[in-house]
C-alpha cells in the first residue's frame, strides 16, 4: 500500500505521535507499505518494514508556492494542485491520511480560495481512485465563508471523516451536507506506547507550560510565569505537596519542568525555573515517543499542552490542565473528568484540583479509574482502524 500522511510535522509532539500511530497500524495490517511524508519532516517511527519517502518534487512545489505560480495555473485551468506546498501528485497513491489534529475552522482564517484549493485537491485524489481519510481531529466552528468552503470540500470529497468528539461533529453537521461519511472516534494516539525505560520523570511531579496560554488565552507572560503551574504562590502549593500530601503522608517528590513542544516553551520553562531560584530540573529535546514514555513514569502532571495531557491520560497518569481551546475540555469530557480542567486565574480552584492528583490515595484512585476508561477508549480506536482499512482496501 502506498500512503501519504498529511498534516504532521516534527515541531509538534502531538503531530509526531499521530504519524507514529498511523505507521504502527500500517505495520500490523500492511507491512512493507510505502509511506510518503512532507519534505520538511523526519520520520520519528523506526521500522524495518515500512519504506519512508519524502513528497516528490518538493523543491519545485516550494518554488511554485513562493512565487504564487499555482495561482496562475489555476486561472489557466491547469492542474495547479500538484504544486501546492502540502500537495502531492496523487496518480499512484492508495490512501491520503489527514492527521492535522486541529486544522480546519474559523480560527485558521481560511478564505474561499482555500476552500476551492481543498476541493480541487480532494477531487483530484478521487478521480485517481485514491482514498481520502481524515483521521480523528477537531473541526470547526465554521461560520465565515472560507471555513465553510473548506468544511464542505472535506465532507463532499473525502471517503471518511472522523470527528474527535461530538462538538466537532456538530460543527460539521451545521454546514448542511450529507453526513453519511462522518463518524465520531476519539484521539487515536492513545494506543501508541511510548519508549520504554525513559526514567527522566520517574515518580516526579511534572509541570508542562505552553506559550499559547499567553498568545491565545490572553494571559500576560509575567502573570503566567507565576501562576501557570499551580497557584500564585507555587512554593506553598506544589512545593509543599511535593514533600507531604493533604493527609500528612510523606511524598518527597521531585518537581521537574518539561518542554513538550517548542523553543518558546523551553524559554518559558527557564523563566519559570528562574523565578524559583533555578531549583527545578528542565527536560527538553525528546521526540514524541520518548516524551510519552517519560511522562508515563510521572507521579502526577500539571499540563498546559493538549497532547501533554492526552499522553498522561492514556498512560493512566493523573494530570490536570489549564486550557486555551475547547479541545481540552472535550478531551477530559471523554474521560468523565471535566472538573480536572482548572481556571488559571482562580487560585483556590487550582489548589483544590492539585490536591486531587497529589494526594496519595486520590492519585491511586485516579490511576485505577483511568485504566478502566482507557480500555473503553482503546476499543473505540480499534473499531476506527477496522473502519478505516475496510475503506482503504475497497477496490
Amino acid at each position: 500500500m502506498k500512503v501519504f500522511i498529511n498534516g504532521t510535522n516534527n515541531a509538534n509532539k502531538g503531530a509526531e505521535l499521530m504519524f507514529c500511530a498511523i505507521c504502527q497500524e500500517l505495520e500490523k495490517r500492511h507491512p512493507y507499505s510505502e509511506v510518503i511524508m512532507p519534505s520538511y519532516m523526519v520520520s520519528p517511527w523506526k521500522s524495518s518494514k515500512l519504506v519512508f519517502k519524502h513528497r516528490r518534487f518538493s523543491k519545485l512545489m516550494d518554488f511554485f508556492a513562493k512565487y504564487k505560480i499555482a495561482g496562475v495555473l489555476r486561472r489557466l485551468h491547469l492542474p495547479y494542485v500538484y504544486f501546492l506546498r502540502n500537495g502531492i501528485a496523487p496518480l499512484d497513491l492508495d490512501v491520503m491520511f489527514s492527521a492535522h489534529g486541529y486544522g480546519f475552522g474559523d480560527v485558521w482564517q481560511n478564505n474561499v480560495e482555500t476552500g476551492r484549493i481543498h476541493y480541487d485537491y480532494l477531487n483530484l485524489l478521487r478521480k485517481h481512485n485514491t482514498k481520502s481519510i481524515f483521521l480523528p481531529q477537531a473541526f470547526g466552528p465554521f461560520s465565515n465563508q472560507g471555513a465553510i468552503a473548506t468544511g464542505r470540500a472535506i465532507i463532499e470529497k473525502s471517503d471518511l471523516v472522523c470527528a474527535r468528539e461530538q462538538a466537532s461533529y456538530n460543527h460539521l453537521e451545521k454546514i448542511g451536507l450529507n453526513m453519511s461519511n462522518v463518524y465520531i472516534y476519539p484521539d487515536f494516539t492513545a494506543i501508541v506506547e511510548g519508549t520504554k525505560g525513559i526514567t527522566l520523570c520517574e515518580d516526579a511531579i511534572v509541570l508542562i507550560p505552553n506559550m499559547r496560554m499567553i498568545t491565545e488565552a490572553g494571559i500576560q507572560e509575567a502573570d503566567y510565569i507565576v501562576i501557570s503551574v499551580g497557584a500564585q504562590k507555587l512554593q506553598e502549593v506544589v512545593g509543599e505537596l511535593a514533600d507531604r500530601d493533604i493527609r500528612g503522608n510523606e511524598l518527597k517528590k521531585e518537581v521537574v519542568l518539561f518542554n513538550h513542544e517548542s523553543l518558546g516553551d523551553l524559554n518559558l520553562c527557564k523563566k519559570i525555573n528562574s523565578y524559583f531560584g533555578g531549583k527545578y530540573r528542565v527536560i527538553s529535546g525528546l521526540n514524541a515517543l520518548d516524551t510519552k514514555g517519560a511522562l508515563a513514569n510521572a507521579y502526577a502532571v500539571v499540563s498546559s499542552r493538549f497532547h501533554g495531557a492526552a499522553n498522561c491520560l492514556a498512560s493512566n497518569v493523573p494530570v490536570v490542565s489549564s486550557s486555551w481551546n475547547p479541545k481540552y475540555e472535550l478531551l477530559y469530557e471523554e474521560y468523565g473528568l471535566k472538573d480536572m480542567i482548572f481556571n488559571i486565574k482562580d487560585h483556590s480552584n487550582i489548589k483544590n484540583v492539585l490536591y486531587k492528583i497529589l494526594d496519595t490515595e486520590e492519585n491511586k484512585r485516579m490511576r485505577q479509574y483511568l485504566a478502566e476508561e482507557n480500555e473503553k477508549i482503546k476499543e473505540k480506536i480499534y473499531q476506527m482502524w477496522n473502519h478505516v482499512f475496510s475503506i482503504c482496501e475497497q477496490k
